[in-house]
């Protein structure tokens, strides 16, 4: 019989959650979480479908008013958001 290598739960779990693209994950998500409180509710109420997508940030937006005030704060909330998820996460906002 073979003698394997085992390691501890514990070492294993430290290693997964130093990973770049769990980190990577992470910050995605509170870029979402954080969307909200960056653009206000109001604004928010009338986003949709938010996901990240190759560093990319696509926000469905339901009032063509709204998309284009967006627009041009797209390299101000890219900023933001970033700042708030303490990496570069988003490299670009794509509105739909």
């Amino acid at each position: 019989m073979k003698k394997q290598d085992y390691s501890p739960i514990g070492d294993v779990l430290k290693n997964i959650l130093k990973g770049e693209a769990f980190r990577q994950k992470l910050a995605e998500t509170k870029v979402l979480e954080q969307w909200p409180e960056l653009v206000g509710e109001t604004i928010a109420k009338h986003t949709k479908k938010l996901f990240v997508k190759n560093g990319k940030l696509f926000v469905q937006v339901d009032s063509p008013m709204l998309k284009s005030d967006l627009t041009m704060k797209r390299e101000v909330l890219k900023n933001q958001l970033n700042v708030s998820a303490g990496m570069e996460v988003v490299s670009e906002v794509v509105l739909l």
